[in-house]
C-alpha cells in the first residue's frame, strides 16, 4: 500500500482527515450525554429534559442514513459533506450558545446528531474510494478516531 512514495504522500492526508472525521462523530454523537447529564443536573433540568433530544434524533438518525448515502451517491461526497459540515458548525455554536433553554438545546442538538451522520458516511466514502484494493485497513485505520476520542476528550469536557 505503501511502497510507493507518491501515493503515501497523497494517501497519509485522507487518513488523517478520517480519523478526524470519525474523532468528531464520536464526539459529537455519542460521548458527550455523560458531560452535559452531570452539567444539566446541576442546573436543575432531569435526566429526561437531558436525555429526550438525544433519543428522539436517534430515531429519525437510523432513516437519515438511508437518505444521505443516497445523497451521496447521487450527488458525490464532496457536495454533501462540506454543506452537512457548515450546517453541523453553526449548530455547535448555537448549542453552545442556548445555555438552558431547552428548546434551543433540543433543536441544535437535534441538528447537530443529524448533521454528524454525513461525517462517518463521509469518512467511509472517502476511505472507500481512495483505497480501493485495501480499503479494509484503511477503514480500520481511521476507525482509531472513535476510541481515540474517549480517550481524549471525555476527560477533557469533564
Amino acid at each position: 500500500m505503501f511502497d510507493n512514495r507518491a501515493y503515501w504522500v497523497k494517501a497519509f492526508p485522507v487518513l488523517l482527515l478520517g480519523i478526524f472525521m470519525m474523532y468528531f462523530y464520536s464526539g459529537l454523537q455519542n460521548d458527550h450525554v455523560q458531560v452535559l447529564l452531570m452539567y444539566f443536573q446541576e442546573v436543575g433540568w432531569s435526566a429526561r429534559d437531558t436525555t429526550n433530544p438525544v433519543t428522539v434524533s436517534a430515531f429519525v438518525v437510523v432513516i437519515v442514513y438511508f437518505i444521505i448515502g443516497t445523497l451521496f451517491l447521487k450527488f458525490g461526497v464532496v457536495r454533501i459533506l462540506v454543506p452537512s459540515i457548515i450546517i453541523l458548525g453553526v449548530s455547535c455554536i448555537g448549542f453552545a450558545l442556548s445555555g438552558t433553554n431547552l428548546i434551543g438545546y433540543s433543536l441544535f442538538l437535534f441538528l447537530i446528531r443529524l448533521f454528524v451522520v454525513p461525517l462517518q458516511m463521509g469518512a467511509f466514502m472517502l476511505c472507500t474510494n481512495w483505497f480501493v484494493n485495501l480499503r479494509g485497513r484503511a477503514l480500520g485505520f481511521i476507525t482509531v478516531g472513535c476510541p481515540l476520542f474517549t480517550a481524549t476528550s471525555v476527560a477533557g469536557l469533564t
